[in-house]
């Protein structure tokens, strides 16, 4: 499990350094931790852990870099000792 957090890190860490239009502060994105829960992946997102402050407000690659994405999503990452979920759904707020 180590060696895919490791991995993953590596593979995105080139996307959010070098990236041209970068915000001036980078961002910090939470990985909930799951214990006592099993997720059921049945495509919905009923289960508490994804009723936790989502990642947001994204920023777009193309046709313009660097500026907020035209479709608002939120996103969630949660992790056992097994496993790690990711999550992602239109944001339902105004966009």
């Amino acid at each position: 499990m180590k060696k895919f957090f490791l991995f993953l890190i590596i593979a995105i860490s080139p996307l959010i350094f070098f990236a041209e239009g970068r915000p001036s502060v980078p961002k910090v994105v939470f990985a909930y931790k799951v214990s006592d829960l099993s997720i059921k992946l049945d495509g919905k997102l009923t289960e508490p852990i994804w009723q936790r402050e989502p990642i947001k407000d994204f920023i777009q690659q193309d046709p313009k870099e660097g500026a907020p994405a035209t479709e608002k999503t939120e996103v969630w990452i949660a992790y056992d000792e097994n496993n790690l979920y990711v999550a992602g759904a239109p944001s339902l707020g105004s966009c």
